[in-house]
């Protein structure tokens, strides 16, 4: 009798730890995809500026040209982030429609048949005016390059043409995303502790996996938001648009000159921040506050 209640509870440990394991390697393989594919993208930048060069490196020459493949895989930075993206949106993907189909919900093409457009203004207003006034919060924390650099993010956020920003950064990105955070590790965590859990859980391990403090904030506060729109309309499709119109809109703002107006004159940018964040704040009641 004692032998089989230890079996099973040697079972039933093998099977947490198991599923514990099924939330975190999601994020685990998108991180090392993304790691793979910036190497490949260094050693081939690395071999075809040295081709172009014509000649071989010498130790003095090395400084030089370590950083001219830097500024080469900057430049093309969204080019690779495309393609992690695409090679992760296809693995995730057929990895959420087999949880999908054990579980008996709906997958993610019957998800997006049943996009209810009356929902998308205020996920649209909230994704703009959000994420524009919590960038301009954080940024006044004196946080940048405690753990990584935000101003070296946001230089390569802004590198490249800009069609390719938004199709990487706007599309590929979110949709490979919230395939791994809301769609397999927040879904995964709500099975095992419930739904408040799964929110906050999964909100932090997209904070963490973002490797630098200021976009980890960012990252686990827009974590929660988006774990509570996948919650409440049950589907990873809104959480997308969310999260693709917050992209977005960093990226857009930049080249308007009055963002750059408002960021030289502190008063103004204060009332814009706070303004910004209240109908932020107005916008997510209303989203809790709706019957659907």
């Amino acid at each position: 009798m004692e032998n089989r209640w230890n079996r099973n509870q040697s079972l039933e440990e093998y099977n947490r730890i198991k599923y514990v394991a099924g939330i975190l390697y999601p994020p685990v393989l998108y991180a090392f995809l993304l790691m793979a594919v910036q190497f490949a993208g260094t050693i081939y930048y690395g071999y075809a500026y040295a081709s172009s060069i014509g000649e071989k490196i010498t130790f003095d020459q090395s400084r030089d040209f370590i950083e001219n493949v830097e500024r080469l895989v900057l430049e093309h930075n969204h080019l690779l982030t495309m393609i992690s993206a695409v090679m992760g949106l296809a693995v995730f993907l057929y990895i959420y429609e087999g949880d999908a189909k054990r579980s008996g919900r709906s997958g993610f093409i019957r998800q997006v048949k049943d996009i209810k457009t009356y929902r998308l203004g205020y996920l649209i207003i909230l994704g703009c005016v959000g994420n524009i006034g919590l960038s301009r919060l954080l940024s006044l924390l004196p946080l940048d390059n405690i753990i990584g650099s935000y101003r070296d993010t946001q230089e390569s956020l802004l590198a490249g043409r800009l069609m390719i920003q938004i199709l990487s950064v706007s599309v590929l990105v979110p949709v490979t995303e919230e395939l791994v955070y809301r769609g397999l590790v927040c879904e995964r965590i709500r099975r095992l502790l419930g739904e408040k859990l799964a929110v906050f859980i999964s909100a932090g391990v997209f904070a963490v996996f973002h490797f630098n403090l200021l976009q980890g904030i960012y990252a686990l506060i827009a974590g929660v938001v988006l774990g509570y729109v996948y919650l409440k309309y049950d589907s990873v499709v809104y959480c997308m648009i969310l999260h693709g119109i917050a992209n977005l809109t960093a990226v857009l703002v930049n080249y308007f000159s009055i963002s750059g107006y408002i960021n030289n004159h502190i008063i103004l940018y204060l009332v814009v921040m706070l303004a910004e964040l209240a109908v932020s704040v107005a916008v997510a009641e209303k989203i809790y506050k709706s019957r659907d």
